[in-house]
């Protein structure tokens, strides 16, 4: 007959989850991990290092004589993670989402999260700038 293991209280539970937090962190990390911990993250999500938030709004956009060229609002987010668990560092990863509105309810929020690698984050970053160029130069 198999023992089961003693039940883990909540106090128990949570000082073995510290002890497995990440002691050292990427330079460009800025997450704490135990306040996470403390704030009831589970230890996979406390142990994501996490860098800056960088954030772009997109507004409507209403061309000459009043013709709606983009009808609606919306954002597109870049923030660099890294998931580190039980020891084992993940490759840190770009995650670029897009939201945009589609309507005037709650529910008509609409996006898409992609995490790239730095090779496909450079990658896009010179075919953006590259279409930015074909407009911008074309004036």
């Amino acid at each position: 007959m198999s023992q089961r293991p003693e039940p883990v209280d909540a106090m128990d539970q949570f000082l073995q989850d510290r002890e497995l937090l990440p002691d050292r962190c990427p330079s460009w990390c800025s997450d704490p991990h135990r306040q996470a911990l403390e704030e009831g993250c589970s230890l996979a999500e406390a142990s994501e290092h996490y860098g800056p938030d960088l954030e772009v709004s997109i507004r409507p956009i209403a061309g000459f004589g009043g013709t709606v060229v983009r009808p609606s609002n919306g954002s597109v987010r870049a923030q660099l993670r890294e998931q580190h668990l039980h020891g084992a560092h993940l490759p840190a990863l770009i995650y670029v989402e897009a939201q945009i509105w589609k309507g005037d309810t709650a529910n008509s929020l609409k996006g898409a999260e992609v995490p790239l690698t730095s090779h496909e984050a450079r990658t896009l970053a010179r075919q953006l700038v590259h279409l930015a160029d074909l407009v911008d130069l074309e004036r």
